[in-house]
């Protein structure tokens, strides 16, 4: 399922205005495999898809299948710019530890802490805990889920670097995506 997600993903962005990144999801065991970098890099180099324009999303729960192997696959995938995201944090497993030595390029604080800010002070508190705790450790944040527009100044107001959510965007088809594209003007 992943290798046929990730192909119809490079075949659909590949030649999209600027360079925008593609993210997919990755589970547990897929990161364990000795095998799954390299059909990775196959597969991206077929499509002529530079590395660095893709995000692997990574849950918590990787972090406790087989650590050491995970730790190889994200190594591998970080050596050849793949960034890598820790997606859904603060509802699984990982440690203080595993975020400070894994590699992460971002963490994406799941939906459920974000749903309550600007209503729930412990929510808030978390969300606030977790920014901070990321700025400290060189890690960028993403706010998932943003559904409102209070949500999204609470969060802009509280130093997420990146927020997403229905309130911006809802999941379109490539070809929608690409006239949004070539429509976009990043200097307006």
């Amino acid at each position: 399922m992943f290798e046929s997600v990730l192909d119809q993903a490079c075949r659909d962005a590949r030649d999209w205005p600027g360079t925008p990144a593609i993210a997919v999801n990755v589970t547990p065991h897929q990161l364990a495999d000795k095998a799954f970098s390299g059909k990775l890099f196959s597969l991206l180099s077929r499509h002529g898809f530079p590395a660095a324009r893709l995000e692997i999303e990574i849950t918590e729960d990787a972090l406790i299948v087989d650590v050491a192997a995970t730790r190889r696959c994200i190594r591998k995938l970080k050596e050849r710019g793949v960034r890598v995201v820790l997606d859904d944090f603060g509802t699984g497993y990982s440690s203080l530890r595993q975020l400070r030595e894994l590699p992460f390029d971002r963490v994406k604080i799941d939906r459920s802490f974000i749903a309550g800010v600007g209503s729930d002070r412990q929510s808030e508190e978390i969300v606030v805990s977790t920014i901070n705790l990321c700025r400290a450790l060189g890690l960028q944040t993403v706010a998932e889920g943003i559904e409102d527009q209070v949500q999204a100044d609470w969060i802009c107001a509280h130093g997420a670097d990146a927020a997403q959510g229905f309130f911006y965007a809802r999941p379109a088809p490539a070809a929608e995506v690409l006239e949004k594209l070539k429509g976009f003007n990043p200097r307006s």
